[in-house]
């Protein structure tokens, strides 16, 4: 007979969950599931043949999840023993039941079949299980631990059974929830509280002779110190709501009413909104789609006859009946008229609204509120940042270009350009004399054609005001020395005098000199060899 099993886990999960033959374990005392210090343990007590069977305990965390099983094999007694043992026999049997009737125990009669060749009359004696020490009401702050507490009678009672229920529902017992029964006394333990347990929690004791129950409500607040748990909803507590009635609607589905919903065509209870916005303002609407657990509706968006491009500032979706349309940071691209087309098995329904320009917003002419920098007598091998601020910020038709020499300049590995927030910048590493040269940053709406000189342009379209122009800065770099390969001579004046055809007699000395502007390692050859000192 076994009475434990476990199983060591190598990561630390955040939930562990138990089965007994791909179904969950029983609730109740008996059962109690435990995780410590990456160790997974199942206790099990008084262990019966209907405890056989294979074992699963699953580990999950937000980066997956692991199993692992195991076989549990409950034996019985090879011998029953059906007779008395008391040592007076059946006479003292008898004697135990008169004292038993007269202090008007209640008592039970039953047939026991063993082996199924003789039959005895066994009498069980005890009372119905009782609640001495109900549950009381409980309220507790998310994130915080839980625990319940009762106490039934007959403590000794080697056949009463305690199960716990949340909502009418068997509770699961897993590494956050643990049950516990010894003594008569029941005890829940729920750790890392949150809405979700949130409801009314039910002991319920039983055994051959009857049952008794308790039961409270658990109310858990949220925690006004940590994060801002407020509803985000753009309608507010309205929106949220409606989202409840209709989650709590799908989740109870009349089976006529499914049936017929899931066999209908596409249609828009409620129709979405006109929406005026400024740009780069956030545009909200949303609309009532049935049938809502329809799994073969798709709906599809168009912006004035077009199919829309998909774009993180776009947000639509279409869930447990609600149609919603979000767009973020408008653009003058983004106004129109938008259409969205619900498309099922047996029929098609569309709804539309326009999307509108409102307000008065002032782009202003492009200029550079900092300059460039000149950089000079940079040393080889260093890296070379350079910088400058210009408005406007929010500006979505300004350009930026870098170019080098008149050149346009590009990212590469050792070229990084970065244009965000009214900040230009441009980093430049293992500088070398190649990259010496006249370096200029243009900034300059869409609408002024390149390399023109300052204009400005006031235009009025859907009441904002826009004013075309452009600016430049510039910056000299100038990078001295270099290593590896020598592309110019490096012959001083000193050793260009020096005439190295004179004819000298041998054993005549003379000498070479020659300076330089930095440190080197020098090398002296002779007719392409190296000349070795000695």
């Amino acid at each position: 007979m076994t009475d434990r099993l476990v199983r060591t886990l190598c990561l630390n999960p955040s939930l562990t969950d138990w089965k007994l033959n791909n179904a969950p374990i029983p609730s109740g005392s008996r059962f109690t599931p435990s995780f410590e210090f990456g160790t997974a343990k199942l206790t099990i007590k008084a262990a019966s043949t209907a405890d056989a069977g294979v074992y699963n305990c699953q580990a999950s965390n937000a980066l997956g999840t692991a199993t692992t099983s195991g076989t549990i094999r409950v034996s019985s007694d090879d011998v029953v023993m059906s007779g008395t043992q008391h040592p007076s026999g059946e006479s003292g049997l008898e004697s135990i039941s008169k004292i038993e009737e007269e202090k008007g125990s209640k008592s039970v009669s039953g047939k026991i079949q063993f082996g199924g060749d003789a039959a005895d009359n066994v009498q069980m004696t005890g009372s119905a299980p009782k609640f001495v020490v109900p549950l009381d009401a409980n309220t507790a702050v998310e994130g915080a631990n839980l625990k319940l507490h009762c106490e039934v009678e007959p403590k000794k009672d080697d056949k009463l059974r305690v199960n716990w229920y949340h909502n009418g529902t068997p509770l699961e017992m897993g590494s956050r929830v643990k049950a516990q029964f010894e003594f008569g006394s029941s005890t829940l333990e729920i750790s890392d509280l949150s809405a979700r347990d949130r409801g009314v929690y039910t002991c319920k004791a039983s055994n051959l002779l009857g049952e008794a129950t308790t039961f409270t409500t658990v109310d858990c607040r949220e925690d006004a110190s940590g994060l801002d748990l407020t509803s985000k909803h753009p309608r507010g507590k309205e929106g949220m709501d409606a989202l409840t009635k209709m989650e709590a609607k799908g989740q109870l589905p009349d089976a006529q009413e499914e049936e017929d919903e899931a066999g209908s065509p596409p249609k828009f209870v409620t129709e979405f909104k006109d929406i005026s916005a400024a740009e780069n303002a956030t545009a909200y609407t949303e609309a009532t789609l049935e049938p809502k657990k329809d799994p073969n509706l798709k709906t599809e968006w168009r912006l004035n006859g077009e199919a829309m491009q998909e774009s993180n500032r776009l947000s639509a979706f279409t869930a447990f009946g609600m149609c919603v349309f979000e767009l973020k940071s408008l653009r003058e691209s983004d106004f129109g008229e938008y259409t969205c087309v619900a498309t099922n098995k047996h029929g098609t329904a569309q709804s539309s609204f326009r999307l509108t320009q409102t307000g008065s917003v002032d782009v202003n002419v492009p200029r550079f509120t900092s300059q460039l920098k000149d950089v000079v007598d940079l040393v080889d091998g260093r890296s070379v940042h350079l910088e400058c601020s210009y408005v406007p910020v929010n500006d979505p038709r300004l350009e930026v270009e870098w170019t080098v020499d008149g050149k346009p300049l590009f990212n590469s590995s050792r070229i990084k350009v970065v244009s965000d927030f009214g900040f230009a910048m441009l980093d430049i590493s293992s500088a070398d004399s190649k990259d010496s040269g006249t370096y200029t940053c243009t900034i300059r709406n869409k609408l002024v054609y390149p390399y023109n000189q300052q204009v400005a342009r006031r235009i009025v379209h859907h009441k904002i005001t826009y004013r075309f122009g452009q600016d430049t800065t510039s910056s000299q770099l100038r990078c001295e020395g270099s290593s590896g390969v020598f592309y110019e001579p490096l012959k001083t004046q000193a050793l260009q005098k020096t005439d190295l055809n004179q004819m000298l007699k041998i054993g005549t000395p003379f000498v070479l000199w020659c300076g330089v502007l930095c440190a080197f390692t020098l090398k002296w050859c002779s007719s392409m060899r190296l000349v070795v000192a000695s």
